[in-house]
């Protein structure tokens, strides 16, 4: 694809959203269809934010922590496409997709049916042509309150891929931090965070990605990011294109810090469109 013609799409989510996987599944039916009639012409990407999908698995014999290992990773993707296809086969969601956007890219958090606290931050990148996901990726850098209970996506040549004939870096939420100055000043030598970002840096330097898609969690501000994209500008310079899924609202139930337009003005650079979904909250 000749990069010109390149068009991304994000869908805003807003709001508290239901725990629940079938109400979920369902909010996120309403919120893709939507988006593909309200967003003009064909893209290239469309961007969800992420845990836009919510499932549930008995992770109790899967390894969590530094010591991740890509074999449960997998397993938990193969579990995953389930919930993918029952979303796509909902009245034929596959078939509206097709005729709008060539890739779409869906955050999906899986939790532990046995409240052990383990869970999987996971990115499938859904190709509407061949009807299936091309490519899972998914949380490799933990916030500090996950380093022991994250399953990591400890393969991180699974974050550059080929979309539309381009070359993109596809991030979990807090994996933009990897290119952090901040996060970089202050790793302990030998740590798994250091390595972690000694590879990650080391992939970017070979691929060259043009487009970075980061799939956040929640956003309230424009400020949360901001070390993260400036890492970015520094350390990734082929990139150009910069985009972060967004679902609007304040991780601890507050009142979002900064409006709406201001956190979309500063979380994107380049042919990026916007498509909010109402907040269910605030509907009369």
């Amino acid at each position: 694809m000749d990069k010109k013609k390149l068009r991304i799409g994000r869908i805003i989510t807003q709001g508290q959203l239901s725990k629940k996987r079938s109400d979920r599944l369902e909010y996120c039916y309403e919120a893709t269809l939507s988006a593909c009639q309200g967003l003009a012409g064909h893209l290239s990407v469309i961007q969800t934010p992420g845990g836009f999908l919510r499932d549930y698995q008995d992770l109790s014999s899967y390894i969590s922590g530094p010591s991740s290992n890509y074999e449960h990773f997998s397993k938990i993707t193969e579990n995953a496409e389930k919930l993918v296809s029952q979303l796509m086969d909902h009245h034929s969601l596959k078939s509206v997709l097709k005729d709008k956007t060539d890739f779409l890219t869906l955050g999906l958090d899986v939790f532990d049916i046995n409240d052990s606290g383990r869970q999987a931050e996971l990115v499938g990148t859904y190709d509407t042509k061949e009807e299936k996901v091309r490519c899972w990726t998914g949380k490799s850098y933990p916030t500090s309150r996950q380093v022991d209970t994250l399953i990591y996506c400890t393969k991180l040549e699974t974050h550059f891929q080929v979309i539309d004939g381009l070359s993109f870096m596809v991030l979990g939420c807090h994996d933009l931090n990897l290119f952090s100055p901040r996060s970089r000043a202050s790793v302990s030598k030998g740590s798994f965070k250091e390595r972690a970002i000694s590879e990650m840096q080391a992939l970017s330097d070979r691929v060259k990605p043009l487009v970075v898609l980061q799939h956040p969690h929640t956003t309230d501000s424009p400020r949360i990011w901001r070390a993260g994209w400036s890492g970015v500008n520094r350390w990734v310079p082929s990139a150009s294109v910069y985009s972060s899924g967004i679902h609007y609202a304040n991780r601890d139930g507050l009142s979002p810090r900064q409006s709406l337009p201001s956190v979309l003005r500063a979380t994107a650079v380049g042919p990026v469109e916007n498509f909010v979904v109402p907040d269910l909250n605030t509907e009369a």
